[in-house]
């Protein structure tokens, strides 16, 4: 019984698999039909696309790359199946005919561009597609770990600012209890770099970030006026820290 089973299985597999034959060369595209005569029907040519339709039952299903066709796919509607050629630009009708014992439909592009070098160029679109969404991709998550390192620092303690020094590298004000810490951060590694237990300069420090970056413009928009010896001791207590972490 199982041996039945078996040869049935390799009977049905090996009719599906004679059902046809794809040939394809540099100039033209031959699809063989194995059969008892010619099972040309009818054919059709509708903007791109070449329809045959045939005699019998059959499933054909393929993908063409660089070709000027593109797709060739088939539909049965329970007495002839329709055969569905794709065209990259204008259809084309081809020569039909019965020979060997298969219905050879070929199609010959001597006449027309062929595009062997299109399916590298669609490789390589897609590889530069891809490596480019990496790259946003690590873009975005260097900032989100950037920014969790310079905010979400864990204690009792507050941030009160930040500096950018230069691409990568950034100081960070952090005051905990009665000092103020200043961390170097860069993208390898966070480091101590000083800190400042003196409360007037403190005082400066933490004025000095709750007006802003530019102290003058953020308080002339009020229409005050600014101690400018203030300004200028507080950016001289971060100029000092950046050259010292430059220096390390």
């Amino acid at each position: 019984m199982i041996r039945k089973i078996l040869v049935l299985l390799f009977i049905s597999v090996n009719l599906f698999a004679a059902q046809y034959n794809l040939e394809i060369e540099n100039d033209q595209i031959m699809l063989l039909i194995p059969s008892e005569k010619n099972l040309f029907v009818s054919d059709s040519i509708e903007n791109n696309i070449y329809t045959l339709v045939l005699d019998g039952k059959f499933a054909i299903n393929e993908d063409i790359w660089g070709y000027p066709i593109s797709k060739i796919e088939s539909a049965y509607n329970g007495k002839v199946t329709a055969v569905k050629f794709f065209f990259e630009n204008k259809a084309s009708k081809p020569s039909i005919s019965y020979e060997n014992g298969n219905t050879a439909i070929k199609f010959s592009f001597k006449n027309a561009p062929v595009e062997k070098n299109n399916i590298y160029l669609r490789m390589f679109v897609g590889i530069v597609v891809i490596l480019i969404m990496i790259l946003i991709l690590y873009w975005l998550l260097k900032i989100v770990m950037k920014r969790n390192i310079s905010t979400e620092i864990p204690g009792t303690g507050r941030l009160l600012g930040k500096v950018d020094i230069m691409p990568g590298k950034t100081l960070g004000f952090y005051e905990l209890l009665d000092t103020i810490y200043i961390i170097g951060i860069t993208s390898e590694q966070i480091t101590l770099v000083d800190k400042i237990q003196d409360e007037i300069l403190c005082d400066k420090i933490r004025e000095g970030f709750t007006r802003k970056k530019d102290f003058s413009s953020y308080l002339k928009f009020f229409g005050k006026e600014i101690d400018k010896t203030e300004i200028d001791m507080t950016k001289e207590i971060i100029k000092e820290k950046v050259e010292k972490l430059k220096r390390k």
